[in-house]
C-alpha cells in the first residue's frame, strides 16, 4: 500500500543518516516518503491548509533535522515552527502530542541557540519544560532543562564580556 511505501522510504531515510551519514540520500528518501501523501510539499515551504497525520509530522520533522544538519537553520526553524503551531492548534490526541511535540520544541530551542536568538531559545525551552511537566513527558524533559540552563549561562557570559569591555574602555 501507499502508507507502507511511505514508511519504507522514511525508514530508508533514517537509516541513510544514522548508519551511513548520508544526508543527501536521506533527504531524497524523506522527500519520496512525504510526497506520497503530500505531493505538493517541496521540503521547504509549509503547507498550512493541510491536515497532517502522525507519520507526516514525523517525516517533516526529520526533513527539518536534515536541513539543520546542512546548516540551513532558517528552513529547519520554519518547518518545525509550522509543526509546533499545527500541533498546538489542531492536535487533540494527547498521546500523539506528547510523543512528538517536546522533541519539536527541543529542536527549535537548539536551533535558536545556534542562530544566537537567545530570547527565543529560552522561551522555547521554558515552553517545552512546562509542557513536559504538565503532560508528564519525562523523555525530553532533561534535554529541555539543559537547554534552559545553557541559555542562562550564555546570557551571563555575554554580560560579563560586555562588562569587561566597558571596564577596559574606561581604564
Amino acid at each position: 500500500s501507499e502508507l507502507e511505501r511511505q514508511s519504507l522510504f522514511w525508514a530508508k531515510g533514517e537509516l541513510a543518516t544514522q548508519k551511513y551519514g548520508n544526508n543527501g540520500k536521506a533527504m531524497e528518501y524523506l522527500m519520496k516518503a512525504i510526497q506520497i501523501t503530500l505531493p505538493d510539499f517541496d521540503g521547504i515551504n509549509p503547507l498550512r491548509n493541510h491536515l497532517l497525520t502522525f507519520d507526516e509530522i514525523t517525516i517533516i520533522n526529520s526533513i527539518a533535522v536534515r536541513h539543520a544538519e546542512k546548516n540551513d537553520l532558517l528552513t529547519a526553524i520554519q518547518l518545525d515552527m509550522w509543526l509546533k503551531e499545527y500541533m498546538e492548534n489542531k492536535i487533540v490526541d494527547g498521546r500523539m502530542k506528547t510523543t512528538k511535540y517536546p522533541m519539536i520544541v527541543y529542536n527549535l530551542s537548539c536551533w535558536f541557540e545556534d542562530e544566537k536568538c537567545y530570547n527565543e531559545e529560552l522561551k522555547m525551552a521554558n515552553h517545552g519544560v512546562d509542557f513536559c511537566v504538565k503532560y508528564g513527558n519525562l523523555a525530553a524533559f532533561p534535554r529541555l532543562v539543559l537547554n534552559k540552563q545553557k541559555n542562562i549561562c550564555t546570557k551571563q557570559l555575554l554580560i560579563l564580556k560586555q562588562c569587561k569591555k566597558m571596564i577596559q574602555y574606561n581604564i
